[in-house]
């Protein structure tokens, strides 16, 4: 009977390991894939918010170019490139 305990205490022994082990190659491997899923969606993020940024910019440039023109209107200028009447008349 002591045989059967001492081998059933070493199998729970072994799987506790095993289960602890495997927990633990599972989480590494988590975290590496999640950093992995952050990184691109970081750069798909600043992708996206440098074209956003670029693109107001071009109408800042056009804005300003129209305003030094003195052809338009600060509201014309607005409506022509998207920008508010507030950002026109800060140029």
């Amino acid at each position: 009977v002591r045989v059967d305990r001492e081998k059933a205490t070493e199998a729970e022994r072994r799987y506790k390991a095993g289960k602890a082990e495997g927990i633990k190659e599972g989480k590494a491997e988590g975290i590496k894939e999640g950093i992995k899923e952050g990184k691109a969606e970081g750069i798909k993020e600043g992708i996206k918010e440098g074209i956003k940024e670029g693109i107001k910019e071009g109408a800042l440039a056009t804005a300003r170019k129209l305003k030094a023109m003195n052809v338009m209107t600060i509201e014309q200028i607005a409506e022509a490139t998207g920008l508010t009447t507030d950002d026109v008349a800060a140029l």
